[in-house]
């Protein structure tokens, strides 16, 4: 295997653990995935994108801004029939799969801050096109172990407040993301795009 290769990983909080997990990989200079050792040439941390409004307006006005999903993003809710499997939404469940992301992002900002952000809205919407061309309709089945899970692997456009979008950013968004799941990568907005 020659060459170098890039990987990004998924890593929680970025910005914060940063340091400690530079210095842990490059003493180890090998990243070992399943039975592969990888050695590592470099590690670099990326600050996280600017979400502040173009025009002013403080932490708590809500922005839109476009992402790409690096990794599916899983959400769920609990079954309605009494099963104990929950019910994995979908990119066309439109309001619900915005409002589990909602949920779960408010929870982890949280659980960081020790109180609600100054502005709890979010309006998650994928891609229209993308969702028109693809077969699958942006769903992704992914076995985890022995657990069937599907998530939605698709462009979309969060509209938060910027304090929420770094924070979707630096953690992901969706359930499993210590796991890698909902890991995003910020993406210019096309001009006049919400």
């Amino acid at each position: 295997m020659g060459g170098y290769r890039r990987l990004r990983c998924p890593t929680g909080l970025r910005a914060p653990a940063s340091p400690r997990r530079v210095t842990g990989l490059l003493a180890d200079g090998v990243l070992r995935v399943g039975n592969d050792h990888l050695p590592i040439a470099a590690v670099s941390a990326h600050p996280a994108p600017d979400f502040a409004p173009p025009n002013g307006g403080g932490p708590s006005v809500p922005v839109p801004a476009a992402f790409t999903c690096l990794t599916p993003v899983v959400a769920a809710v609990p079954a309605t029939d009494g099963r104990s499997t929950p019910r994995y939404l979908r990119p066309t469940d439109g309001d619900a799969f915005s409002e589990a992301v909602r949920k779960k992002l408010l929870a982890k900002y949280r659980v960081l801050h020790g109180h609600d952000p100054s502005d709890t809205r979010l309006r998650l919407t994928f891609s229209p096109g993308y969702l028109a061309r693809d077969r699958h309709q942006g769903t992704k089945k992914i076995t985890f172990g022995k657990i069937d899970m599907i998530g939605a692997l698709v462009p979309l456009t969060i509209e938060a407040a910027p304090e929420l979008l770094t924070l979707a950013w630096e953690c992901g968004i969706g359930q499993g993301n210590s796991m890698g799941f909902g890991m995003l990568d910020a993406r210019p907005l096309a001009r006049g795009a919400k």
